[in-house]
């Protein structure tokens, strides 16, 4: 239970940065935020998935 709760602490602080810099509008926080890996993934609510 543990592991699963850490991840998920993982999972909401990386979309809490991400839409952080999306607010910011700034190019550069939004290049750090984002993972540059070809298994990235985004995928808003009621969109198709974004891979990177």
């Amino acid at each position: 239970m543990d592991e699963e709760k850490g991840l998920e602490q993982t999972i909401e602080g990386s979309n809490s940065r991400f839409y952080k810099a999306f607010e910011s509008l700034s190019i550069e926080k939004m290049d750090a935020a984002w993972k540059h890996t070809d298994d990235t993934i985004c995928i808003h609510p009621g969109w198709e998935m974004f891979t990177s």
